[in-house]
């Protein structure tokens, strides 16, 4: 039951309504802030372009930037570097139609050239400086550069602080690769004396018609339209006696519409719009009586978008959307306390890119936003603004149609109960607990709107309550511990009221409740009996749902519960660990009925499903953040009109689609595609009459229509930022962006490549997938790392290709492509491999041709041998013969001794020379030291039998060496002869033998104390010619020295 005291009537809640209604916030817009935090080099931004592959070119006060969505390269002004910025003070960014980049400055203009290192080879980044030269009349006409425009023809326009430059080479438009000597500036400037000249003033802004005139901007000087053609300019000056006339002298920027028309902005002055049929201007200007006036009367910058509405950038009173068909503008200003409006409210750029991102450059950086249309309308508490939410942390949603013509939307926060007028748009606050708003008595968990229109309204800690909007009465009813009809508990969870019209009641620790008797306020309890399988298998009731075929199910903190009203008896379906296909969790907090039958059922540990077939055994399939959720602990469902679930987690909102496979069922919400946070409450969910569907969670509530939810349609362009080789940055930048091959060493194998995805959009989601053809069999998906690296690749060509996925999984398929070539080491060369097969011919030749020599050589030493053996032996053989048949015919016996003797001495030699012969052709004697040991053994054997003093000396020979047989023969008999001479007739007492190595040839010296050659020289005479032929043989010297005694020199080459 419940008390009097506990009815507030409705005058307090009018008080409240008339003096809190008001609009809620308009549309918003979510600015991401990109500062000096970041990257960016300085604060005050002047320019902002989009080049031809998608980077963002910024000019700020302290260098000139490009930006890929994750970081800045930063050009300035560097001391000793010819090829750095003329100065980091950057006015103006302009790309041209050749892909140039310039950059305007206070001490003049840049151009960025890629050139080829004279010593490296390596394609690098430089500026081409184009400065004023007082002696140079062709030169630049000022140092101070304002603006930079390029016509149709191509042709360059620099508007400075002291008038119009028109850029060229030998009389034709300047070309991207034209030297810088080939290329001069034609002066427009002022002449005090002809008014038809372009005023002596700084050009902010240049502007091309569809005449081919171009209109200068002008501070000081007004509005100039100027004939390319004749040199000559018609000034627009401010005229504060005509109101049609240009609004102010100081013009800042110049726009051409789609339709042709040319909107002025200037300082003082505003937006103004000229009439080229009655060259009039029609201004915008602020009210502060209208609200849709433009904010500020110092207009920096303008942009149209896609949708034909002009973006206006002012100076001090942030940015404008203006719509031209309804003359209205929407401001959006910096707030204070939204890190998610625009930085700062000083707007000196616009750029609008071509995935329909809007930039901002202010005086605190940049401002990034999406035009493409928020997929969820965000609603939030702004301390600055009174027509926005009481609270952030919304606990309950019901959308209600009490009044056909009027919907509503019913929102419960920690602060109390909101409605949201949903035509007009107008919020209405009500405290529930007008006492203490932000007590638990006020923080209102569910809202339930019964066939009658009455909301019930259920507050933890406050009970239930009943709002009757006909008398204005609000109702309450709370635990009583003494009254076991009265409601279970005060912390109220979840209300629903079921097709026959009963109202349930979920509790934290009073069960679930039917509040069977409303006039009186009497409540039936349905409370677990541990001792009883059928009764409730918990009493902290989350979430009552009632089922197609009208079942109730309810989620508890200890698993779900199948309920029967008519016995009261509950089935329960429990988490069993042993049990796979159990409940997944025992905390349920959603639970949602599709159109096929299928429950299902979100806890703290994902969600779970249960199909029709089985529902008896309880056997669940489930789905985790391993299959796609984007977090396990479940707080809310609902399904759109497709069938597709929409599940609101701790860690973001899902959308899943059964009918997907595996892997792409899921797609997932954060809080970087709009959402309030990434957190939802429990139960705070609503599926609208419209189709909208409603998720509250801490940062106030999301509004979507799931069908205008759609994916970016814009994949991004991909670029290469940098490229490594051995971890040593090779080429980045431009140098790389326009490269298309790259040829490596063979030596340059581990080499690594950067990449970017040139789309604006939450870049943060944006995947990647590289391939190396030649080498990768499949594309290697990295997920959002922008990086690939290979090591250790043969040599050969490969193509390097990369392709990404914007934030919402759209792939640019075609990508980028880099070809590859790495040079093999010479050695795995064709020509290398040519001249090694070369070489081995000519070996196996040479090694054929010397086995023949060596062939030949032994024949030649055998037929020499033969014939020596067949001279020496037959010669003797011949002689013992003859003497033989002497003896047999002598009959005196001292001339048969004689022979005899004869012929023993003959055979003696002859064993001898077969002795030597046998030697020389051994194998086994082959080295010097062979040779050197018989040469010291035959000396000492003979001059030891005659008595000879000798002295045997070796010097500086090898004695390892191995010598060929005639060699060595021939040498060896050389010496023996000579040593035979000296024994046998010279009568010497003393020998001197010295064998040893000068100049790269053999030298054996023999001189002996004897008699002389000519007293020797007949009965050596033989003798002589023997060795002579020997050295001869030898391609050696023999020389004889007489004197007192006889020196024989043997010079012969060493082999």
């Amino acid at each position: 039951m419940y008390s009097t005291n506990n009815i507030i009537k409705l005058a307090l809640f009018g008080t409240l309504l008339l003096g809190l209604s008001a609009h809620a916030q308009p549309e918003e817009m979510r600015f991401k802030r990109i500062s000096i935090q970041e990257g960016l080099s300085q604060s005050v931004v002047f320019s902002v372009i989009q080049d031809h592959n998608g980077f963002i070119w910024l000019g700020t006060g302290n260098g000139l930037c490009k930006y890929d969505g994750h970081r800045f390269v930063i050009y300035q002004q560097l001391p000793g570097d010819s090829t750095s910025l003329s100065n980091s003070n950057v006015r103006v960014v302009f790309q041209d139609s050749r892909q140039n980049i310039w950059a305007g400055t206070s001490a003049g203009l840049n151009r960025l050239a890629v050139r080829q290192d004279p010593v490296s080879g390596n394609r690098q980044e430089g500026f081409v400086h184009y400065r004023h030269d007082p002696d140079d009349s062709l030169s630049l006409g000022d140092e101070d550069v304002w603006s930079i425009y390029e016509d149709r023809h191509g042709t360059l326009w620099v508007g400075t602080a002291n008038g119009l430059n028109r850029l060229e080479a030998d009389g034709e438009v300047v070309a991207s690769d034209a030297p810088e000597s080939r290329e001069r500036f034609i002066r427009y400037q002022n002449d005090p004396d002809d008014p038809h000249t372009v005023p002596r003033n700084r050009l902010p802004a240049i502007l091309e018609d569809e005449d081919g005139h171009l209109w200068l901007g002008s501070i000081g000087g007004g509005l100039v339209r100027f004939d390319p053609g004749s040199g000559t300019a018609q000034r627009y000056r401010h005229d504060p006696d005509n109101p049609s006339s240009l609004g102010s002298n100081f013009v800042m920027t110049l726009y051409r519409d789609r339709a042709g028309s040319i909107w002025i902005g200037s300082y003082g002055g505003g937006l103004s719009r000229f009439d080229s049929a009655t060259e009039r201007f029609t201004h915008f200007l602020p009210d502060t009586s209208d609200l849709f006036s433009i904010s500020e009367n110092k207009v920096f910058a303008i942009n149209e978008d896609a949708r034909g509405f002009l973006w206006i950038g002012t100076f001090g009173g942030g940015l404008n959307k203006f719509d031209p068909r309804s003359g209205r503008f929407l401001q959006y200003r910096h707030n204070l306390n939204d890190p998610q409006s625009i930085s700062n409210d000083f707007v000196r750029k616009i750029l609008i890119d071509r995935s329909r991102n809007i930039w901002l450059a202010t005086n605190a950086g940049i401002n990034l936003a999406d035009l493409k249309g928020a997929k969820f309308t965000h609603y939030h508490h702004d301390p600055q603004n009174p027509n926005s939410l009481r609270s952030n942390h919304i606990s309950a949603l019901w959308e209600s149609h009490y009044h056909p013509q009027r919907p509503e939307l019913w929102i419960g926060h920690q602060g109390g109960l909101e409605r949201l007028d949903l035509r007009s748009n107008r919020l209405t606050f009500f405290a529930v607990d007008h006492h203490n708003p932000k007590g638990p008595n006020g923080f209102v968990y569910s809202i339930c709107e019964d066939r009658s229109g009455t909301l019930w309204i259920g507050a933890f800690g406050g009970g239930l309550y009943r709002f009757h909007r006909g008398d204005g009465t609000l109702e309450q009813f709370t635990h009583h511990p003494d009254d076991p009809h009265s409601l279970g508990s005060n912390r109220v969870h979840n209300i629903l009221e079921d097709r026959r019209g009963r109202l349930w009641i979920s509790t934290a620790g009073g069960g679930l409740n039917r509040m069977v008797d409303r006039a009186n306020g009497r409540f039936q309890r349905y409370l677990h009996d541990e001792n009883d399988p059928t009764t409730l298998s918990d009493n902290s009731v989350f979430r009552i749902y009632q089922g197609r075929d009208s079942t109730l199910w309810v989620g508890t903190a200890n698993g779900l519960n199948r309920f029967d009203p008519e016995n009261g008896t509950f089935r329960r379906y429990l988490h069993d660990t042993g049990d796979p296909h159990s409940l997944s969790y025992p905390t349920v907090r959603a639970v949602f009925e599709d159109a096929r039958g299928v429950l299902w059922v979100g806890t703290d540990q994902g969600l779970s499903r249960l199909a029709p077939e089985d529902r008896e055994r309880g056997r669940f399939t489930h789905y985790f953040e391993r299959d796609g959720l984007p977090g396990n602990v479940i707080t809310a469902i609902e399904a759109d009109s497709g069938g597709r679930l929409w599940i609101g987690t701790y860690r973001g909102l899902a959308c899943f689609d059964e009918q997907q496979p595996p892997g792409k069922q899921f797609r997932n919400y954060d809080v970087r595609d709009g959402l309030q946070s990434n957190e939802f409450n429990t139960g705070a969910s609503f599926h609208g009459a419209s189709g909208k569907l409603y998720f509250g969670g801490i940062n106030g509530f999301n509004c979507f229509d799931p069908d205008s939810v759609t994916d970016n349609p814009f994949p991004p362009q991909v670029a290469l930022t940098e490229f490594r080789i051995n971890d040593r940055v090779r080429r980045a930048g431009q140098a790389l962006v326009n490269t298309r091959q790259i040829t490596l060493d063979y030596d340059e194998r581990f080499f690594a490549f950067e990449f970017v995805a040139l789309e604006f959009t939450n870049p943060e989601k944006q995947q990647y997938a590289y391939k190396l053809e030649g080498f990768d069999p499949d594309w290697i998906h990295t997920g959002d790392r922008r990086y690939a690296s290979y090591t250790n690749l043969d040599a050969g060509r490969y193509t390097f290709r990369v392709k990404a996925a914007n934030n919402d999984g759209v792939w640019n398929e075609a990508g980028i492509s880099l070809e590859l070539r790495i040079l093999p080491p010479f050695w795995e060369t064709w020509w290398f491999r040519l001249l090694i097969l070369a070489a081995l011919l000519t070996a196996i030749w040479a090694l054929h041709r010397y086995r023949v020599s060596k062939l030949l050589e032994i024949e030649r030493v055998r037929v020499r041998i033969a014939s020596d053996l067949h001279d020496d032996v037959g010669s003797t053989l011949t002689k013992i013969a003859l003497y033989s048949d002497l003896i047999r015919g002598s009959g005196d016996v001292s001339e048969q001794n004689r022979l005899l003797e004869k012929i023993g001495t003959m055979s003696r030699e002859m064993v001898v020379s077969m002795s030597d012969i046998v030697w020389s052709i051994d194998a086994r004697n082959d080295s010097m030291a062979d040779l050197i040991d018989r040469m010291r053994d035959f000396a000492a054997t003979l001059f030891s039998a005659r008595n000879i003093d000798y002295v045997f000396t070796v010097q500086s020979l090898d004695m390892e060496q191995k010598l060929p047989i005639t060699w060595r023969q021939n040498v060896y008999l050389i010496f023996k002869e000579a040593v035979n001479n000296v024994a046998r007739h010279s009568g010497a007492s003393r020998v001197e033998i010295n064998l040893h190595r000068a100049d790269g040839h053999f030298q054996m010296v023999i001189r002996d104390n004897g008699r002389g050659m000519n007293t020797v020289r007949k009965k050596t005479g033989h003798g002589l010619k023997n060795m002579q032929m020997r050295a001869q043989r030898l391609n050696g010297q023999l020389t004889l020295q007489n004197g007192e005694g006889t020196e024989v020199r043997l010079s012969v080459k060493m082999v």
